[in-house]
């Protein structure tokens, strides 16, 4: 069964936290993949939405993520929550989890940063990326279960001799740093912009999500 997030944005308003309309959010982030005119015009519309992105919720909430811790743990709903929110909420109680919420002010300390993903290349994989630079576009987060991985050098030395091989017995792990923005351009740079748009003081904004399963 898939999980999907249910993002909100709120505002301060004096000593009340309101919640933000979903036009002044972003383009719906399926809207370019639409396959066609009626899911085009279903998806023809601004909201806080993130899309499915189990990468992202890892760093958002440690869900549905092995690879990712979350930059904060889960906190809950905030005592404070608007009401619009709280209707939100209420719809689905029951079924919602890992509810948190974070201000703009964490939102923009952690938008440029770097994540250590775990990258382990076989045989053809690693000669191809010493060949090209380049990583794979699909590569694994572990080796193989029972597969010690060896070392790049090692890896090298493999290479030579994979002829008289087994192959699929050789793994490596090579440096793959991954800025959070290519992880999720959606969250990472087009909501946090529209934030951004809401008010100066990036303490007065701030999004509150929970998760379906």
């Amino acid at each position: 069964m898939g999980c999907d997030i249910h993002m909100y944005v709120e505002r301060k308003v004096g000593q009340k936290w309101c919640r933000v309309s979903e036009k002044k959010g972003i383009t719906h982030p399926y809207y370019e993949e639409a396959l066609n005119d009626k899911a085009k015009n279903y998806f023809n519309r601004k909201t806080w939405t993130t899309g499915r992105n189990y990468k992202l919720f890892g760093l958002l909430a440690g869900v549905r993520s092995s690879v990712f811790l979350p930059f904060f743990s889960p906190r809950g709903l905030p005592s404070d929550l608007s009401a619009g929110c709280k209707r939100e909420w209420k719809l689905g109680e029951t079924d919602w989890h890992s509810a948190s919420y974070l201000t703009l002010t964490e939102l923009l300390s952690i938008q440029d940063k770097i994540e250590d993903v775990p990258c382990f290349l076989d045989v053809s994989s690693f000669r191809e990326y010493k060949k090209t630079g380049k990583l794979p576009e699909f590569y694994h987060h572990y080796p193989p279960v029972g597969v010690i991985p060896v070392s790049n050098e090692k890896m090298e030395r493999i290479m030579e001799l994979a002829s008289f091989l087994d192959e699929s017995q050789y793994w490596t792990q090579v440096e793959n740093k991954v800025p959070v923005k290519e992880i999720s351009k959606t969250f990472f740079v087009d909501i946090i912009a529209a934030m951004q748009a809401l008010s100066k003081n990036t303490d007065k904004v701030r999004c509150v999500f929970w998760f379906d399963n």
